[in-house]
């Protein structure tokens, strides 16, 4: 069931808003000020949140940076009175995908929350899949049996050089000049305790580790993943 994030001081909105979604088969979360919605952002990951821009606390576009800032990618319509055209196009400028003028036009919403979900599941459906394991690097998303893994960028660099390696055993060296070209230095000591970290975080796989040691050589993907591969379209 996709999860759907409704941010609007409106209870009276709100409430119609959250109905028909909810009547659509939508789960809908609601929150009336900023900063407890940009909380609740930061809790699940959402197929698609509606965000208004006046707000207690924290405005729409504030949330927008923050989430940004932190790397939070949810699909986002703004809901808006503000009408003129330099919100609209500071809605999109902030990373909004779409904008909807209030009065709300139900049926037009229910669209828009349909075309923001399907967007999403395109997205995911090119990143890279292993069995339960999905890898999305273009959104720095990771999954494991449908729940999300987060992982820092530097564990999200490691782990997309192993999966993209299909299999084939990639060195502690050529993993620190993967690596290198995006942090200060990496040595292979480093190379072990990202390793490590990210064990601990994907759990086992048919009883053996996500990342398999290949003693004296390097780091694969556990081989079992391969019969459910699929590669990245392009």
């Amino acid at each position: 069931m996709d999860r759907v994030l409704l941010i609007d001081d409106d209870a009276m909105i709100s409430k119609i808003v959250k109905n028909r979604l909810e009547q659509r088969g939508y789960l809908v979360d609601h929150e009336f000020d900023g900063r407890k919605g940009l909380e609740q952002a930061k809790k699940f990951r959402y197929s698609a949140m509606l965000l208004d821009i006046s707000l207690p606390v924290m405005d729409g576009f504030q949330i927008l940076k923050n989430m940004s800032d932190l790397g939070i990618d949810t699909p986002t319509l703004i809901m808006s009175i503000h009408t003129d055209i330099e919100n609209e196009i500071k809605s999109y400028k902030n990373g909004a995908k779409l904008f909807h003028k209030k009065p709300i036009n139900l049926e037009l919403l229910e669209t828009q929350v349909t075309a923001l979900i399907d967007s999403q599941s395109k997205s995911l459906q090119e990143a890279i899949k292993f069995g339960d394991l999905v890898i999305d690097l273009d959104r720095a998303y990771v999954s494991k049996d449908r729940h999300e893994i987060k992982c820092s960028p530097k564990e999200l660099k490691l782990l997309g050089a192993i999966a993209q390696a299909n299999g084939k055993v990639l060195s502690r060296q050529s993993l620190v000049s993967i690596t290198a070209k995006d942090f200060d230095e990496p040595e292979e000591a480093s190379i072990d305790t990202l390793v490590c970290r990210l064990r601990k975080k994907l759990g086992k796989y048919r009883g053996g580790e996500v990342i398999e040691t290949v003693h004296g050589y390097g780091y694969r993907l556990n081989l079992s993943y391969l019969d459910g591969f699929r590669e990245k379209r392009n």
